[in-house]
């Protein structure tokens, strides 16, 4: 492992670097501990994304002071690692991980380290990940760079400290890590990082999913995912691109549960990657990827991600592999919404930027009232997620989600009875005055109702009676009209963010 001796030169950042209020309170965390007479820097991504020019969110320190010892010296402290040296120090109402200066070596395959304290800087930077995160600051602004992390990032070159090959065995996590590192910054890796990504791609089965899915959603925060995808599928580690229009569609600003939702349509495992469960690290457990062909992409929902990105890839999945289904509504295939365009007509949106006209695809009146209707008995959220799902299965990009949200906004005020609950009739008085029995057919009813109103029927309490003892004498195909709830609405309302209208 090559690396420099630790410089004493001239300090490579003013005193303009600790004018802001989370640097400040890191400097003062230093001085205070070189006050008691240890040593302390900032260390990693700081460090680096202060010489790219970057704002810092958190700063962690490297200290040759002892854990214990970072305890009694300041007032407000919380004990998140102290048996692997980390102690969280609060200081002007920023936390700061205080780590003592440590070396780290892998007796086993588990990824768990043995920890040995050190007092030396050179030690703690040596077991880092990669060269541009193995850089320290000290409280006078000078640079610790013994492994040229700073020329490393003017190159634009990612590349890891030491072996690549070892690092990499050290904790196969760091796979995703480089890609991620490499997407972010606009990195190109070193050959040899490269190679050893590539022919060590294996060693992933030892990651347990939930660090992979941290990894990732950490990958996908400010970036557009579909580098990262390629690159995934370059290196055929973990997930190969299947479809990539849906994969080049999906936006870094989509939630999270139709990121999950959208890539699991668009990619498929790569070979015998990553393991079922936790257990496999234990040598439980069949690689994810095995026997799959069948299951259309099932993978996904083995994962350990939330109820509702469980929801949402059923419908991607129902979608992807029924798309002339009723139930998965006719926006799935853009052949599928031109049919229904050219029967029912059109209507035309705008962005969400005030009058920018985009192209959008035409969303049939036989598209609209299902989601029309889901808006007013689900909520706008729901019926955003729904939308930007199904554009994105058909590959269409965010800006034409957004504009097709608005049209859908604006068509729905223009309909007579935007809101479902206003129908002037009471179906639950109704039931019991005509001592029927609870069923789902009522719900059924009640979309039938609301569309005939906002096709002309008139929104009268005599009227829809009439029309609801109709119904209820002809039972059966009258309460199962061709105007299905896109499958992925059917469950009730999701929260988030949606964009305003």
């Amino acid at each position: 492992m090559t690396r420099r001796t630790l410089p004493s030169g001239a300090p490579v950042f003013d005193a303009s670097l600790w004018e802001t209020p989370l640097w400040a309170a890191a400097r003062r965390v230093i001085r205070t501990i070189e006050a008691a007479g240890h040593a302390a820097f900032v260390v990693g991504g700081a460090v680096r994304d202060r010489l790219l020019g970057l704002p810092a969110s958190e700063i962690d320190i490297a200290t040759s002071m002892r854990p214990e010892a970072v305890r009694r010296l300041f007032p407000r402290t919380h004990p998140t690692g102290e048996r692997f040296g980390t102690v969280t120090v609060v200081e002007g109402g920023f936390p700061f991980e205080v780590t003592t200066f440590r070396v780290e070596t892998y007796p086993s395959v588990d990824r768990h380290p043995a920890v040995r304290f050190t007092g030396r800087l050179e030690d703690d930077l040596a077991r880092r990940d990669f060269t541009i995160n193995a850089m320290a600051l000290s409280a006078d602004g000078r640079l610790i760079d013994p492994f040229d992390g700073r020329r490393d990032l003017e190159r634009r070159v990612l590349r890891t400290v030491g072996d690549p090959a070892e690092r990499f065995r050290e904790d196969p996590l760091r796979l995703i890590r480089a890609i991620r590192f490499a997407v972010r910054y606009g990195l190109r890796m070193a050959p040899e990082t490269w190679r050893a990504l590539v022919a060590l791609r294996g060693e992933l089965v030892r990651v347990a999913p939930e660090r992979i899915v941290m990894e990732m959603e950490k990958s996908r925060r400010g970036a557009e995912p579909w580098p990262l995808l390629r690159w995934l599928d370059r290196a055929d580690l973990w997930l190969r691109l299947g479809e990539p229009a849906i994969a080049r569609a999906v936006a870094a600003a989509d939630p999270p549960d139709v990121f999950w939702a959208a890539i699991t349509a668009a990619m498929r495992p790569a070979r015998g990657l990553p393991p079922s469960g936790a257990g496999a690290i234990a040598g439980g457990g069949a690689p994810l990827g095995e026997g799959l062909d069948a299951e259309a992409g099932a993978w996904g929902l083995r994962l350990p991600l939330s109820r509702e990105a469980r929801r949402l890839i059923r419908a991607a999945l129902g979608m992807e592999a029924s798309p002339g289904r009723e139930s998965a509504g006719p926006s799935v295939r853009p052949r599928s919404l031109e049919a229904a365009y050219a029967r029912e007509g059109r209507f035309d949106g705008r962005t969400a930027r005030g009058g920018d006209r985009r192209p959008t695809a035409p969303m049939a009146e036989a598209e609209a009232l299902p989601y029309g209707y889901a808006w007013g008995t689900r909520g706008a959220a729901a019926v955003f997620r729904a939308l930007r799902l199904a554009d994105l299965i058909a590959g269409r990009p965010r800006p034409e989600t957004l504009a097709r949200f608005r049209a859908l906004a604006e068509f729905r005020a223009r309909l007579p009875l935007p809101d479902p609950r206003r129908l002037r009739l009471d179906l639950g008085a109704w039931r019991t005055s005509r001592k029927a029995p609870a069923g789902p057919y009522l719900e059924a009813m009640r979309r039938h109702l609301w569309l005939a109103v906002n096709r002309g029927f008139p929104n009268a309490a005599e009227a829809l009676e009439a029309e609801a003892d109709r119904l209820w004498r002809e039972a059966g195909a009258a309460l199962r009209p061709p105007f299905r709830l896109p499958a992925f609405l059917a469950d009730g309302p999701e929260a988030g963010d949606v964009p305003a209208t």
